[in-house]
C-alpha cells in the first residue's frame, strides 16, 4: 500500500517489522525526508522488552559514534572563525602530542621509533592519525586500554581527570602508523573534543549547546539523560545465544557508568544521547548547506568540505578493508564515491555515519533526502542491516 505522496515503502516496513518480530532488534525508529517533506516516519517494537514498553516518537537513544559528525561540525565552526586550521599540529593545543612515536615490527617484536611527522587536526578529523580504539591486540590499542584502566578502574571516577588531561596522555602513546600513512578508526575525534575545549575555554557540552544544540532546538540531545526524561531512555540489548538480553555496559565511554548522571568526561566521539527528531534536525541543517530555519551553523562551502573525500588511494584501501567498499571518508563522515562498488542505489556524494548500537543516518544531496534510523542492540551489525533497508527506501522513490 502506498505511503504519503504515493511512495510505496511496504518493503521497508516489512523488513524492519521482520527484524523486530524475529528478535534481531528490540525495536526501531525510522524517518525519511525528501525535498523537505517527511515521506515515512514510524517506530516499531520496544524501548523495554521485559516490560513491553513500546518505542515512542520521543524515545531517547544512545547514538554513540553518530556523535562524531556533530563534534566535527563544532570544530569547523572554530575553523570558520579563523581560530584553527586543519593543518595545525595537535601539539599546538595539546602538548602531550609534542613528540609522537610509532609502533613498528622488528622481526617478531614490536619496537617504537619517532613518527615521521606531527599529527594534525586534519589527521584527527579523517581518522588518519594512527590512534586506535582500545579494543584490538595491537600494542597501541593495548596501551590505550591500560591507560583507561588506570584512570577509571576505581569504583568512583577520579573527578580530577578531565578530557584535556586524557587527551594529553593519549598523545604520549605510540601510534599504529605514521600520521597520514593509513586509516584507523579510533579515538581521534575524542581528541578533537579536547582541542575544542582548549580553544574555547569551555567544556565540550557547553560549547555544543551554545553553538549547535540550542540554535537547532535539539532539546533532547545531551551527554546524559536528565531525571525528568529517564522514562524515555531506550534500554540497550546484546545478542546472547541467539536472543536479545540486556547489555551490561550501559555506557561505553570510560569514566561514565550511569546514563542518568552527568557525564564525568564528555567524549566527542561517542558520548551523546539523542532522539530521532533531534538528529533529523541536525541532518536537515547539513543537507541545507549549514542552515536550518534561518539559523546558520556553518557555511555551504564548509559542509561541502566535510562531505568531500579526504583520503588518498592508500588510505582509502585501509578504509575499504573495514567493509565500506565504494565509500571514502570525509571529516567525521563516510562519503559515497562509487555506488556500483558499494552496491548502493544512492548517488555519489551521499554521506553519513553509524553508531555502535545499530543507529545510522544518511544524507543524499542529489536526491535531496535524509534517512535517520535508530535502534539499540550490540553489536550494531551495520553491514548486514543497513544495505537492505536503504535499498528498499531508494527503490520506493
Amino acid at each position: 500500500m502506498p505511503d504519503k505522496k504515493g511512495y510505496d515503502f511496504s518493503a521497508t516496513r516489512q523488513i524492519i517489522d521482520q527484524m523486530v518480530q524475529t528478535g534481531a532488534a528490540p525495536g526501531a525508529s525510522l524517518q525519511v525526508i525528501r525535498k523537505g517533506e517527511t515521506l515515512l516516519a514510524f517506530q516499531i517494537g520496544y524501548a523495554d522488552l521485559e516490560n513491553q514498553i513500546p518505542l515512542t516518537t520521543d524515545s531517547i537513544f544512545r547514538i554513540y559514534s553518530m556523535t562524531k559528525p556533530i563534534t566535527a561540525v563544532l570544530l569547523m565552526t572554530l575553523f570558520e572563525k579563523g581560530l584553527v586550521h586543519l593543518q595545525d599540529p595537535v601539539r599546538e593545543f595539546l602538548p602531550g602530542f609534542s613528540q609522537p612515536m610509532v609502533w613498528t615490527r622488528d622481526n617478531e617484536d614490536w619496537v617504537t621509533r619517532p613518527a615521521t611527522r606531527d599529527i594534525t587536526l586534519h589527521h584527527l578529523l579523517t581518522m588518519t592519525s594512527g590512534i586506535p580504539y582500545p579494543d584490538t591486540d595491537h600494542p597501541a590499542s593495548r596501551a590505550i586500554a591500560g591507560l583507561m584502566k588506570t584512570l577509571f578502574s576505581g569504583p568512583v571516577p577520579d573527578q580530577s581527570v578531565e578530557l584535556i588531561s586524557v587527551a594529553n596522555q593519549l598523545g604520549q602513546i605510540p601510534l599504529c602508523f605514521d600520521p597520514g600513512d593509513g586509516w584507523q578508526y579510533g579515538l581521534s575525534i575524542d581528541v578533537i573534543g579536547a582541542v575544542i575545549e582548549v580553544v574555547t575555554g569551555k567544556k565540550l557540552g557547553q560549547y555544543m549547546r551554545e553553538v549547535l544544540l540550542d540554535p537547532l532546538s535539539m532539546k533532547d540531545t545531551d551527554f546524559y539523560v536528565p531525571a525528568e526524561k529517564a522514562s524515555r531512555l531506550v534500554d540497550l540489548y546484546a545478542y546472547q545465544e541467539k536472543r536479545l538480553v540486556p547489555f551490561s555496559e550501559k555506557m561505553l565511554t570510560p569514566g561514565n557508568s550511569n546514563p542518568l548522571q552527568p557525564a564525568h568526561i564528555e567524549y566527542g566521539g561517542a558520548g551523546l544521547f539523542s532522539t530521532r527528531s533531534d538528529y533529523v534536525r541536525f541532518a536537515r541543517m547539513l543537507l541545507a548547506g549549514g542552515t536550518l530555519d534561518g539559523i546558520r551553523i556553518i557555511s555551504p562551502k564548509t559542509v561541502n568540505l566535510i562531505r568531500s573525500n579526504h583520503l588518498t588511494a592508500e588510505q582509502r584501501h585501509a578504509f575499504n578493508t573495514n567493509g565500506w567498499h565504494g565509500y571514502s571518508y570525509g571529516l567525521g563522515v563516510r562519503t559515497l564515491k562509487n555506488p556500483a562498488m558499494a552496491g548502493s542505489l544512492a548517488k555519489s556524494g551521499e554521506f553519513g555515519w553509524e553508531g555502535a548500537a545499530g543507529t545510522w543516518f544518511r544524507i543524499d544531496p542529489v536526491e535531496d533526502m535524509i534517512i535517520v534510523y535508530l535502534t539499540q542492540h550490540m553489536p550494531g551489525e551495520h553491514a548486514v542491516r543497513i544495505p537492505p533497508i536503504q535499498a528498499t527506501i531508494y527503490a520506493a522513490l
